[in-house]
């Protein structure tokens, strides 16, 4: 038997990557051998990536697959510096947001046999072929031009599995300042805003189209004004109504910041676009928004948060003055998953059309940061999208 039959390959080495509220991270290395190797005859010892700590090891059929005893790959597991994990690196104040593309290095210590018999060879400071983005790269890159020229690029999930003759929902996401970017992917990769509805849509919960539009510069401030960026996202979703099977009864906005007072804007000018909308950290003009007393609103924010508190607090009592049915609520944003769950299906069940709750004293900052009120902003969107119950009030609106 010749060499080359008693030595297995390596094929590839992938960097994979996971959604979290405050950015995509590294989470793993997988490397993908020609032959199966077997669980049992591996070790975190036998690996090395520069930089960072091997935690365990595993073995599965694909980079981020279902764990098996034999497979093809090697999941080496990480952990290191929060900073170095992240893909994303946001600059200081009017700086654009710039999106990584990590090489890794890898090295193997010894030789491994596989299941078939053969030694995959030791190798050193190998680097790694390609980044697995997971549900981010369901996404399709595309650019928008609007009737009066206007380039605007956005990100685009189209439901997995769609029924012939059937309309989706879709998820509008408008992102914050901080993550105005160059690079198309930044609206993806900032945190969960728009890929938690399409994980869920991905794994039948929900199934909906996702819009992320890129913007490259500031689009709204705090004088309550915008920029043609807002305008041409609606004129966007027109034309992405027009081009696929969407549910225009069913629009659902959501925007963190920034991207929060872009919806506020829309929602003014255009009443009853939107069947709801889950503003976070961001304000608008309170005796504007009186206007909008009639819309399904439920408006996430901490108290810490020195502009977005006090100023939609302000907001809620103009709407109430015009009529709105309105409830305000507080929840401890370090409480379980469970209990946040019950406590905004509780506020729910006051059948207001407009909620407003705020994270309680600084409990959406973690111990780590100070809490100064630039934190208590970030931090409310890094948390309100892990809440499960304020993704299904939203998805329960739709316009009559």
């Amino acid at each position: 038997m010749s060499m080359q039959s008693e030595t297995a390959a390596v094929l590839s080495m992938t960097v994979v990557t996971s959604a979290y509220g405050d950015g995509q991270r590294m989470t793993a290395v997988a490397i993908e051998y020609g032959d199966p190797v077997v669980r049992g005859d591996l070790e975190p010892e036998m690996f090395d990536v520069e930089g960072f700590t091997i935690t365990s090891l595993c073995v599965s059929d694909t980079a981020r697959g279902e764990l098996v005893w034999t497979g093809r790959f090697v999941q080496l597991l990480l952990e290191g510096d929060p900073q170095s994990l992240r893909l994303c690196e946001r600059g200081g104040h009017g700086e654009k947001l710039t999106v990584r593309h990590p090489v890794l290095r890898v090295t193997q210590k010894q030789d491994i046999p596989t299941a078939c018999g053969r030694t995959v060879p030791a190798f050193t400071s190998r680097p790694t072929t390609a980044v697995d983005l997971g549900i981010a790269a369901k996404f399709t890159a595309a650019s928008f031009t609007t009737g009066d020229g206007h380039q605007l690029r956005y990100n685009l999930y189209i439901p997995e599995h769609m029924v012939p003759g059937q309309q989706y929902p879709v998820v509008l996401f408008m992102h914050d300042l901080g993550s105005c970017s160059d690079d198309i992917t930044a609206p993806l990769l900032q945190g969960t805003g728009a890929t938690v509805w399409a994980i869920e849509s991905y794994y039948n919960r929900r199934p909906c189209f996702v819009v992320a539009p890129q913007y490259e510069r500031k689009c709204a401030d705090d004088d309550f004004t915008v920029t043609w960026e807002a305008e041409a996202t609606l004129e966007l979703m027109n034309f992405l109504f027009d081009a696929y099977p969407m549910d225009r009864a069913r629009l659902y906005g959501t925007g963190q910041s920034m991207g929060c007072m872009m919806l506020c804007e829309l929602m003014l000018r255009h009443p009853h676009t939107f069947a709801g909308l889950l503003l976070v950290a961001g304000q608008w003009d309170p005796e504007r928004l009186a206007a909008a007393h009639d819309e399904n609103l439920w408006i996430i924010v901490s108290s810490g948060d020195a502009k977005a508190f006090p100023i939609m607090r302000r907001a809620m009592h103009c709407m109430e003055e015009a009529g709105a049915a309105i409830c305000f609520s507080h929840i401890n944003a370090r409480a379980d998953a469970a209990w946040l769950d019950a406590a905004i299906r509780s506020q729910k069940q006051k059948n207001a059309n407009v909620n407003l709750t705020w994270f309680e004293g600084r409990s959406v900052v973690p111990d780590e940061l100070d809490p100064h009120p630039g934190a208590h902003h970030v931090c409310a969107w890094v948390k309100a999208y892990d809440i499960k119950a304020l993704r299904e009030w939203l998805f329960e609106q739709r316009l009559s």
